[in-house]
This record gives C-alpha cells, structure tokens and sequence, in this order.
C-alpha cells in the first residue's frame, strides 16, 4: 500500500510470455499476500462491472490483493466504496490506464531479454539444444526475439531440433503481426539471386546489417547516438 496507507496498484506492462503475471505473483508472495488473479480478456463487457464486483469481494474476504491480466485500455475500473490494498494489472506496452483514485500507481516495464539471456534460456530450458552446433543456437537466439514464457512453451511441447524449435518461434511471432501484415513463405535463398556487381554488394551489405543489427542495438552506445529510431527499411523499385 501506499505510504499513507492508501491503496496501490501495480500496472505491469511488457510483451506476452515476459513474466507479468509472475512477478504480480512474486511480489504477492514476498509480501505474504494471497492473489486473485483473473484473465480480464476472456470477460465480456456485459459480464464485467459483476466480475469486478467477485474479485473484489474475494480479495477482501481473504485479506489479499486481485490480478487483472491481459487488461485493455478500453477496460474501466468499477468504483466500489471499498477495494483491496494492493491491485496487480498486466498489459501490453500500449496499455493507457486512468490515475487510481484516492490511491497510488506504479508502473513497472517488463524488461526485454538480450540475445545472450535468450541463448541461455534456450540451453537450459530446451536441454537438446546444447547438441546444436554453437553457430545455429546464436542464430536462433539472434533472430527470434522470443519471451521467457514463449521458451519455456516450447521446450514444454518437446522440441527436439533446431528446425523444430524454429517453426515453434515462427508460430509464436506470427500472430503478433495482427492484422497489420503477413508473414510469406519463401522457398529461395540468396544465392537463388543473381544480380550486377553493384546491386551485388548493396544487399549483400543490407543483409549484414539485417542479422547483425539485434547485437548492435543491445549497445547502450549504440541507442545513445541514434536516438530517433532503430527501423531498418529498404525501398526497392
């Protein structure tokens, strides 16, 4: 709760599978809290202000703290003459909330993992992957900018190869595209394309800085002398 004994709510943003649900679950358990956690997603607009009604009624009767996840900006909270002390809500980056009233918010940002953490995650979570030449464990790492939980998701459905855990990755980031565009199959490969000289060279070099851009942005350096934005576009004619 708040220093003057006010209310708090703890809003945890990040990607899906960053661990937003456990940490609410960690600080509940530091704190010696019980938690009510409820998946607002799956409840209807209709069905809402009662749910809210529930939740709270149950944090309250067992002394703990409620957890809404996977909460939208549309979603408005229900003013109740009374709450619990401590309120956990999970989002997305995007998430807009009002200020609490009469209460305190913190938010926390769910940090991203490095290609490093990835690589690590991959060797202890996926046990087969410590066979997989050292070259194709970087690259998996490197190009599949997975979550913890996503790792964790496809070592529990027993990936085995590394072409295995390849689609799984493609699986998992291909919804996350949404409605904004789609992801296309392409069966060539470089050398299926034969260019001049010059033209040679230009892909060539977009094409270095395309798989070797993940580690170059994880340089604090880096971030500091392009400030305006990290995109790498192409435009072809």
């Amino acid at each position: 709760a708040g220093g003057n004994g006010a209310p708090a709510r703890v809003i945890v943003t990040g990607p899906a599978g960053s661990g937003r649900r456990t940490f609410a679950a960690s600080v509940a358990r530091s704190l010696g809290t019980r938690l009510v956690g409820i998946d607002a997603s799956r409840i209807t607009d209709e069905t809402w202000p009662s749910v809210c009604l529930r939740a709270y009624r149950q944090a309250l009767l067992v002394g703990g703290a409620v957890a809404w996840c996977n909460v939208s900006t549309e979603r408005r909270a229900v003013p109740l003459p009374k709450t619990p002390f401590l309120e956990f809500v999970t989002g997305e980056n995007d998430l807009e909330l009002a200020p609490l009233q009469g209460g305190v918010d913190e938010w926390v940002t769910m940090p991203s993992l490095t290609v490093e953490q990835r690589r690590a995650l991959w060797k202890r979570l996926l046990p087969e992957s410590n066979s997989w030449p050292e070259r194709d464990l970087e690259h998996l790492a490197e190009r599949y900018r997975v979550q913890l939980g996503d790792i964790v998701s496809i070592g529990r459905r027993g990936a085995a190869t590394l072409e295995q855990a390849q689609e799984e990755c493609r699986k998992i980031t291909r919804h996350r595209l949404g409605e904004l565009a789609d992801l296309i199959a392409c069966p060539f490969r470089r050398e299926d394309l034969t260019l001049s000289p010059r033209l040679t060279a230009a892909l060539d070099e977009f094409l270095f800085e395309a798989r070797e851009r993940v580690r170059f942005w994880e340089d604090p350096a880096a971030r500091r002398l392009f400030p305006r934005g990290r995109g790498l576009v192409a435009l072809m004619t």
